[in-house]
Protein backbone atom coordinates (compact mmCIF):
# COMPACT_ATOMS: atom_id res chain seq x y z
CA UNK A 1 0.00 0.00 0.00
CA UNK A 2 1.71 3.56 -1.14
CA UNK A 3 1.77 6.34 1.58
CA UNK A 4 0.10 9.10 0.69
CA UNK A 5 1.19 12.37 2.06
CA UNK A 6 -1.14 14.95 2.66
CA UNK A 7 -0.53 18.53 2.39
CA UNK A 8 -2.28 21.52 4.26
CA UNK A 9 -2.59 24.77 2.04
CA UNK A 10 -3.75 28.07 3.93
CA UNK A 11 -5.48 30.19 1.81
CA UNK A 12 -4.08 34.01 2.29
CA UNK A 13 -6.39 36.81 4.29
CA UNK A 14 -7.39 39.21 1.38
CA UNK A 15 -8.62 42.57 3.23
CA UNK A 16 -8.47 46.69 1.77
CA UNK A 17 -6.26 48.75 3.21
CA UNK A 18 -6.21 52.73 4.00
CA UNK A 19 -3.25 54.65 3.67
CA UNK A 20 -2.43 57.09 6.99
CA UNK A 21 -2.68 60.56 5.83
CA UNK A 22 -1.11 63.96 7.68
CA UNK A 23 -2.73 67.03 8.10
CA UNK A 24 -2.03 70.32 9.51
CA UNK A 25 -5.04 71.51 11.38
CA UNK A 26 -7.20 69.90 14.18
CA UNK A 27 -10.74 69.33 13.38
CA UNK A 28 -13.64 71.69 14.70
CA UNK A 29 -15.51 69.33 17.65
CA UNK A 30 -19.24 69.10 17.53
CA UNK A 31 -21.02 69.98 20.51
CA UNK A 32 -25.04 70.36 21.11
CA UNK A 33 -25.64 73.75 22.53
CA UNK A 34 -29.13 74.30 24.08
CA UNK A 35 -30.75 77.90 24.33
CA UNK A 36 -32.15 78.15 27.46
CA UNK A 37 -34.19 81.14 29.69
CA UNK A 38 -31.98 82.97 32.18
CA UNK A 39 -35.48 83.39 34.32
CA UNK A 40 -38.99 82.99 33.77
CA UNK A 41 -41.15 85.59 34.76
CA UNK A 42 -44.47 85.12 36.24
CA UNK A 43 -47.87 87.55 35.09
CA UNK A 44 -49.21 87.99 38.97
CA UNK A 45 -53.12 89.77 39.00
CA UNK A 46 -52.62 93.00 40.74
CA UNK A 47 -56.47 93.58 41.13
CA UNK A 48 -59.03 90.75 42.14
CA UNK A 49 -61.94 90.26 40.18
CA UNK A 50 -63.64 87.81 37.27
CA UNK A 51 -61.87 87.13 34.35
CA UNK A 52 -64.46 88.65 31.61
CA UNK A 53 -61.86 88.73 28.37
CA UNK A 54 -59.38 86.88 26.99
CA UNK A 55 -57.49 88.04 23.73
CA UNK A 56 -56.98 85.64 21.00
CA UNK A 57 -53.08 86.05 21.20
CA UNK A 58 -53.58 84.79 24.96
CA UNK A 59 -52.37 80.90 24.42
CA UNK A 60 -49.39 79.04 24.95
CA UNK A 61 -46.50 79.11 22.68
CA UNK A 62 -47.13 82.35 21.93
CA UNK A 63 -44.45 85.28 20.96
CA UNK A 64 -46.02 87.98 21.59
CA UNK A 65 -44.67 92.21 21.87
CA UNK A 66 -44.08 94.15 25.31
CA UNK A 67 -47.15 95.70 26.31
CA UNK A 68 -49.55 93.67 24.28
CA UNK A 69 -52.90 92.98 26.13
CA UNK A 70 -53.71 89.71 27.15
CA UNK A 71 -56.93 89.46 29.46
CA UNK A 72 -59.32 92.04 30.90
CA UNK A 73 -60.62 91.70 35.01
CA UNK A 74 -63.95 93.18 35.71
CA UNK A 75 -63.00 96.83 36.32
CA UNK A 76 -66.13 97.54 38.71
CA UNK A 77 -64.75 97.71 42.35
CA UNK A 78 -61.78 99.36 40.73
CA UNK A 79 -63.69 102.17 39.02
CA UNK A 80 -65.55 102.40 42.51
CA UNK A 81 -62.52 102.69 44.37
CA UNK A 82 -61.53 105.45 41.77
CA UNK A 83 -64.78 107.54 42.27
CA UNK A 84 -64.60 107.46 45.98
CA UNK A 85 -60.66 108.72 45.34
CA UNK A 86 -62.14 111.47 43.41
CA UNK A 87 -64.50 112.61 45.91
CA UNK A 88 -61.45 112.24 48.34
CA UNK A 89 -59.17 114.65 46.63
CA UNK A 90 -61.79 117.30 45.74
CA UNK A 91 -63.16 117.65 49.28
CA UNK A 92 -59.21 117.95 50.36
CA UNK A 93 -58.56 120.49 47.90
CA UNK A 94 -61.78 122.11 49.16
CA UNK A 95 -60.60 121.85 53.01
CA UNK A 96 -57.16 123.28 52.03
CA UNK A 97 -58.21 126.46 50.44
CA UNK A 98 -60.75 126.64 53.16
CA UNK A 99 -58.05 126.52 55.68
CA UNK A 100 -55.66 129.61 53.72
CA UNK A 101 -58.25 131.66 54.20
CA UNK A 102 -58.98 130.92 57.87
CA UNK A 103 -55.83 129.83 59.36
CA UNK A 104 -53.41 132.23 57.00
CA UNK A 105 -51.08 132.57 59.55
CA UNK A 106 -51.15 128.86 61.29
CA UNK A 107 -48.64 126.92 59.78
CA UNK A 108 -49.27 124.17 61.52
CA UNK A 109 -52.87 123.83 60.15
CA UNK A 110 -51.62 124.97 56.82
CA UNK A 111 -49.11 121.86 56.86
CA UNK A 112 -51.98 119.36 58.29
CA UNK A 113 -54.15 120.75 54.83
CA UNK A 114 -51.63 120.46 52.62
CA UNK A 115 -50.63 117.08 53.99
CA UNK A 116 -54.01 115.81 53.86
CA UNK A 117 -54.56 117.03 49.85
CA UNK A 118 -50.77 114.95 49.21
CA UNK A 119 -52.38 111.93 50.55
CA UNK A 120 -55.73 112.39 48.75
CA UNK A 121 -53.98 112.90 45.58
CA UNK A 122 -51.72 110.04 46.19
CA UNK A 123 -54.65 107.76 46.74
CA UNK A 124 -56.37 108.53 43.89
CA UNK A 125 -52.98 107.50 41.90
CA UNK A 126 -52.95 104.81 43.17
CA UNK A 127 -56.92 104.29 42.25
CA UNK A 128 -56.17 105.11 38.87
CA UNK A 129 -53.20 102.36 38.62
CA UNK A 130 -55.54 99.93 40.04
CA UNK A 131 -57.97 100.42 37.05
CA UNK A 132 -55.05 100.37 34.83
CA UNK A 133 -53.53 96.83 36.40
CA UNK A 134 -57.37 95.29 35.26
CA UNK A 135 -56.26 94.86 31.85
CA UNK A 136 -53.00 92.34 31.93
CA UNK A 137 -50.62 92.91 29.50
CA UNK A 138 -47.36 91.31 28.47
CA UNK A 139 -44.62 92.81 30.86
CA UNK A 140 -41.71 92.31 28.42
CA UNK A 141 -41.63 91.15 25.25
CA UNK A 142 -41.07 87.47 25.18
CA UNK A 143 -43.75 83.85 24.58
CA UNK A 144 -45.96 82.94 26.65
CA UNK A 145 -45.20 79.42 28.01
CA UNK A 146 -47.67 78.49 30.95
CA UNK A 147 -51.27 79.85 31.21
CA UNK A 148 -52.95 80.01 34.54
CA UNK A 149 -56.04 82.04 34.13
CA UNK A 150 -58.82 81.20 32.08
CA UNK A 151 -62.39 83.59 31.07
CA UNK A 152 -64.60 83.36 33.53
CA UNK A 153 -62.34 82.08 36.73
CA UNK A 154 -62.43 84.65 39.60
CA UNK A 155 -58.95 85.74 40.09
CA UNK A 156 -57.55 86.88 43.83
CA UNK A 157 -54.97 89.79 44.42
CA UNK A 158 -51.56 88.08 43.72
CA UNK A 159 -52.56 85.22 41.54
CA UNK A 160 -50.21 84.01 39.01
CA UNK A 161 -51.91 84.09 35.46
CA UNK A 162 -49.26 83.24 32.79
CA UNK A 163 -45.39 82.40 32.67
CA UNK A 164 -43.33 84.28 29.91
CA UNK A 165 -40.30 83.44 28.68
CA UNK A 166 -38.23 86.82 28.21
CA UNK A 167 -37.19 87.20 24.51
CA UNK A 168 -33.95 88.85 25.57
CA UNK A 169 -33.08 86.91 28.52
CA UNK A 170 -31.67 84.02 27.11
CA UNK A 171 -28.52 81.74 27.09
CA UNK A 172 -27.30 79.31 25.38
CA UNK A 173 -25.28 77.05 27.39
CA UNK A 174 -22.87 73.41 26.10
CA UNK A 175 -22.44 70.74 28.49
CA UNK A 176 -19.41 68.86 28.15
CA UNK A 177 -18.18 65.64 30.26
CA UNK A 178 -14.29 66.44 32.13
CA UNK A 179 -12.66 64.87 29.27
CA UNK A 180 -14.28 66.39 26.14
CA UNK A 181 -13.89 69.60 28.34
CA UNK A 182 -10.01 69.24 29.06
CA UNK A 183 -9.89 68.60 24.75
CA UNK A 184 -10.79 72.07 24.11
CA UNK A 185 -8.37 74.91 23.31
CA UNK A 186 -9.81 77.29 25.73
CA UNK A 187 -7.81 80.02 24.57
CA UNK A 188 -8.63 79.50 20.84
CA UNK A 189 -12.30 80.09 22.48
CA UNK A 190 -11.91 83.78 23.01
CA UNK A 191 -12.75 84.30 19.76
CA UNK A 192 -15.90 83.34 17.60
CA UNK A 193 -17.60 80.36 17.50
CA UNK A 194 -20.21 79.29 14.72
CA UNK A 195 -23.15 77.97 15.80
CA UNK A 196 -26.07 75.90 13.21
CA UNK A 197 -29.34 75.15 13.63
CA UNK A 198 -29.70 71.27 13.75
CA UNK A 199 -30.43 71.05 9.68
CA UNK A 200 -27.61 73.13 8.69
CA UNK A 201 -30.01 76.09 6.98
CA UNK A 202 -29.12 78.60 9.48
CA UNK A 203 -26.06 79.83 11.28
CA UNK A 204 -24.90 82.69 13.65
CA UNK A 205 -22.15 83.65 15.22
CA UNK A 206 -21.27 83.83 19.03
CA UNK A 207 -18.84 83.96 21.57
CA UNK A 208 -18.19 82.34 24.56
CA UNK A 209 -18.91 84.56 27.88
CA UNK A 210 -17.39 81.89 30.66
CA UNK A 211 -17.56 78.49 31.34
CA UNK A 212 -17.90 76.58 34.58
CA UNK A 213 -15.40 76.11 37.34
CA UNK A 214 -17.11 73.44 38.77
CA UNK A 215 -18.65 69.74 37.45
CA UNK A 216 -21.99 69.34 38.10
CA UNK A 217 -23.50 66.02 37.24
CA UNK A 218 -20.23 65.34 36.13
CA UNK A 219 -20.31 67.56 33.73
CA UNK A 220 -18.81 71.26 32.52
CA UNK A 221 -20.56 73.84 31.17
CA UNK A 222 -20.09 76.82 28.40
CA UNK A 223 -21.96 80.00 28.13
CA UNK A 224 -22.62 81.57 24.57
CA UNK A 225 -23.76 84.64 23.69
CA UNK A 226 -24.92 85.44 20.19
CA UNK A 227 -23.64 88.06 18.01
CA UNK A 228 -26.02 90.94 16.22
CA UNK A 229 -27.18 88.70 13.17
CA UNK A 230 -29.86 89.17 10.52
CA UNK A 231 -30.96 85.78 11.34
CA UNK A 232 -33.78 85.12 13.32
CA UNK A 233 -32.70 84.18 16.99
CA UNK A 234 -32.94 80.69 18.02
CA UNK A 235 -36.14 79.68 19.96
CA UNK A 236 -36.32 78.79 24.25
CA UNK A 237 -35.47 74.99 23.80
CA UNK A 238 -33.53 74.47 20.56
CA UNK A 239 -30.68 72.72 20.24
CA UNK A 240 -27.94 73.99 17.94
CA UNK A 241 -24.63 72.93 16.59
CA UNK A 242 -21.21 74.28 18.07
CA UNK A 243 -18.04 74.06 16.39
CA UNK A 244 -15.19 74.50 19.06
CA UNK A 245 -11.73 74.40 18.86
CA UNK A 246 -9.67 71.58 19.87
CA UNK A 247 -6.14 71.64 21.82
CA UNK A 248 -3.53 71.30 18.90
CA UNK A 249 -0.95 67.96 18.89
CA UNK A 250 2.38 68.06 17.46
CA UNK A 251 1.50 65.92 14.79
CA UNK A 252 -2.00 65.00 13.37
CA UNK A 253 -2.61 61.93 11.23
CA UNK A 254 -6.59 60.84 9.45
CA UNK A 255 -7.74 57.65 9.22
CA UNK A 256 -11.71 56.80 8.09
CA UNK A 257 -13.61 55.73 11.01
CA UNK A 258 -14.02 52.10 9.55
CA UNK A 259 -10.44 51.49 9.83
CA UNK A 260 -10.62 52.09 14.27
CA UNK A 261 -12.43 49.30 16.21
CA UNK A 262 -15.00 50.15 19.06
CA UNK A 263 -12.02 49.70 21.28
CA UNK A 264 -10.43 52.86 20.07
CA UNK A 265 -7.41 50.56 18.04
CA UNK A 266 -6.46 50.24 14.56
CA UNK A 267 -4.27 47.63 12.67
CA UNK A 268 -1.45 48.85 11.09
CA UNK A 269 0.34 47.05 8.28
CA UNK A 270 4.09 46.78 8.19
CA UNK A 271 6.23 46.73 4.58
CA UNK A 272 6.09 42.50 5.09
CA UNK A 273 2.10 42.80 5.01
CA UNK A 274 2.05 42.11 8.69
CA UNK A 275 -0.59 43.29 10.93
CA UNK A 276 -0.25 45.16 14.62
CA UNK A 277 -2.36 46.09 16.57
CA UNK A 278 -2.28 49.69 18.00
CA UNK A 279 -4.02 51.61 20.79
CA UNK A 280 -4.99 55.18 20.03
CA UNK A 281 -4.82 56.89 23.08
CA UNK A 282 -5.30 60.23 21.71
CA UNK A 283 -7.92 60.70 18.73
CA UNK A 284 -10.60 62.37 18.05
CA UNK A 285 -13.56 61.36 15.90
CA UNK A 286 -15.03 64.22 13.52
CA UNK A 287 -17.28 63.50 10.45
CA UNK A 288 -16.79 60.10 9.76
CA UNK A 289 -13.20 60.45 10.23
CA UNK A 290 -10.68 59.46 13.27
CA UNK A 291 -7.89 62.21 13.57
CA UNK A 292 -4.88 60.79 15.84
CA UNK A 293 -1.56 61.36 17.13
CA UNK A 294 1.23 59.49 17.03
CA UNK A 295 4.82 59.87 18.41
CA UNK A 296 7.06 57.33 17.40
CA UNK A 297 7.11 54.57 14.36
CA UNK A 298 4.36 56.55 12.81
CA UNK A 299 1.72 53.86 10.54
CA UNK A 300 1.71 54.41 7.38
CA UNK A 301 -1.10 51.99 6.67
CA UNK A 302 -4.19 50.54 8.47
CA UNK A 303 -6.29 47.96 7.63
CA UNK A 304 -9.56 49.00 6.83
CA UNK A 305 -12.97 46.83 8.47
CA UNK A 306 -10.87 45.28 10.47
CA UNK A 307 -12.20 42.14 11.39
CA UNK A 308 -12.25 40.24 15.02
CA UNK A 309 -10.04 37.19 14.00
CA UNK A 310 -7.16 39.54 13.62
CA UNK A 311 -4.18 38.36 15.59
CA UNK A 312 -1.06 40.27 16.35
CA UNK A 313 1.20 39.61 13.75
CA UNK A 314 -0.66 37.64 10.57
CA UNK A 315 0.41 37.45 7.74
CA UNK A 316 -2.73 39.22 4.95
CA UNK A 317 -2.88 40.09 1.38
CA UNK A 318 -3.96 43.17 0.81
CA UNK A 319 -6.64 43.61 -1.95
CA UNK A 320 -4.98 45.15 -5.28
CA UNK A 321 -7.38 48.23 -5.97
CA UNK A 322 -5.79 49.09 -2.34
CA UNK A 323 -2.48 48.72 -2.99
Amino acid sequence: MANVKASITTEPIYLSAVDVKAVEKMPKFLSLAKVEPVKRLQIIAQVSGQVISVTDEFKRGQSLPDDRQLMSIDPLRAKAAVAQAQAGYIAARIEYKKTKIRYSGNKLMLSLAKSQLHQSATQLELAEQQLQNAVVKMPVAGEISAIHAYLGEFISLGQQLATVLPKRDRQIVIRLSESDFAKLDLQGLAGDIQLNSLDDKRQWTAKITGHSQQTRGLQRSLFIKLKQSAQADPLHGQFLQAQLRLNAWPKIYVLPESAMTFQGEIWSIDQRQKVHKRKLDQYHISKNKVYFYQADDPVSQAVLFPLDSLVEGMQISVLAEDK
